[in-house]
């Protein structure tokens, strides 16, 4: 494997997770991309188990580890 290559994935995940969302916990915190990504992976996993819906749960935890990595990159994309 390309050292560099891990060390620039390492540094988007590490940029990825100082992102702060528009969400907040309720005591007011904002909630971190990274924390909102393992939520969504998790919640996503489970309702696909627990629907019945058949879907590739795989598929869904990968999916669900990217669909907020551009804002590392480009900060929080608020849909409120």
């Amino acid at each position: 494997m390309e050292t560099e290559r891990l060390i620039e994935i390492a540094k988007l995940v590490m940029d990825f997770g100082k992102v702060n969302r528009a969400t907040k916990y309720p005591d007011g915190t904002p909630e971190s991309d990274t924390t909102h990504t393992v939520m969504l992976g998790v919640i996503c996993v489970y309702l696909n188990h627990a629907l019945g819906l058949g879907m590739n749960s795989g598929l869904i935890a990968q999916l669900s580890l990217v669909h907020d990595l551009h804002e590392a990159i480009c900060g929080d994309e608020m849909t409120l």
